[in-house]
């Protein structure tokens, strides 16, 4: 597909995006902190879902801009530091790199709904909506980077993963959110696209030079900044930093082997919690029987997960009585009241 055929797509599809916004779009963007979750939830419900054409040609458009866009803000910081430009850009290319910016937040808005359908199923493990859809938006920025149209599914069945492992992440380690609110997600995306535009322009990236070009105060631009460290802070212990551009995400551990969803171990990438999980398991369920089927089925010793009959066979016993034992453990681990490490295995067996 040409960059020509991208652009008129995108193009269409923000046609229909401002069409669909309410008649006052002033207050359809004012910051989330003045507006509550309700504004929120009416903002992004006004947004078409994509197609699954519509999802491939966004993710083409992505993959388009990445090679022009690191070759463009390598030679910015070239510049920056007073040495000479390597990369000639063409309209071409500068026309992929606004492409794929679009692009890239297009496919995260018109996805934030699936984020808050996710959010709610973990209402009542200690942490609030809002901090629940705030931890899944990293989650989906996440995905939108991680796409791989070519596999052939529809980008929400990979997002999810995404979108559930950013929450309980959060759950898993015991700890409560750093509260950011949603809709500062927008904003933190404006101010990573225009540090990396101006770095190109060969301009020191300065809150003043910012907040020009996005029209806001430089008080309100350090005050993003701000919020977006202590979040990178916050995730700093569970990344491998290897980004070549601004604005990219960078990968967590369990980012660099391959992907396989089905593995609980995917879900969860903390390797003190899996070094916990067996001391934990014999304390909350007090019969070794249970443990070794929850182990067993689990993968838990490092052999892979197993099926009922293959846990049976190891054990000694019915595949029936596998089952049932596999009930009542999950059963003693779903229940916070009565387990004091509910937070660390609900990321394993949600």
């Amino acid at each position: 597909m040409s960059d020509t055929r991208e652009l008129g797509s995108i193009e269409q599809l923000n046609t229909v995006h401002v069409h669909a916004k309410p008649q006052n779009q002033q207050a359809e963007y004012v910051g989330y902190e003045e507006n509550g979750l309700d504004l929120y939830f009416r903002r992004i419900s006004q947004d078409a879902l994509l197609t699954a054409q519509q999802e491939v040609e966004l993710a083409q458009a992505i993959e388009a801009g990445r090679e022009p866009m690191a070759k463009l803000v390598n030679d910015g910081m070239r510049s920056v530091f007073g040495l000479p430009q390597v990369f000639d850009e063409s309209e071409k290319d500068l026309e992929a790199i606004q492409t794929a910016i679009d692009a890239r937040t297009m496919f995260i808005e018109r996805n934030l709904r699936l984020v808050v359908s996710i959010a709610k199923h973990y209402i009542g493990h200690g942490i609030d909506l809002e901090d629940l859809i705030s931890e899944g938006n990293f989650g989906l920025e996440h995905a939108v980077y991680k796409y791989d149209w070519q596999k052939g599914f529809r980008f929400s069945t990979y997002a999810t993963w995404w979108i559930r492992q950013a929450i309980t992440r959060k759950l898993a380690r015991g700890q409560t959110a750093v509260h950011v609110p949603v809709d500062w997600r927008r904003q933190a995306r404006q101010y990573k696209q225009t540090e990396a535009e101006l770095v190109a322009r060969g301009t020191v990236p300065t809150y003043e030079a910012i907040g020009q070009e996005i029209d806001v105060s430089p008080d309100r631009v350090r005050a993003i900044a701000n919020q977006m460290l202590v979040v990178e802070l916050d995730y700093l212990d569970e990344s491998i930093r290897h980004d070549s551009t601004p604005g990219d995400w960078s990968a967590t551990r369990g980012e660099l082997v391959a992907d396989t969803a089905n593995n609980p171990h995917d879900i969860i990438e903390d390797q003190e919690i899996l070094t916990k999980l067996p001391g934990i398991l014999a304390e909350v369920l007090n019969d070794n029987k249970l443990v070794e089927v929850i182990v067993l089925r689990f993968g838990l010793d490092g052999a892979g997960q197993r099926t009922l009959d293959e846990v049976a066979d190891i054990v000694g016993c019915s595949r029936g009585t596998v089952a049932n034992r596999q009930r009542k453990a999950l059963r003693l681990m779903g229940s916070p009241k009565a387990n004091p490490y509910y937070n660390y295995l609900v990321a394993f067996f949600e």
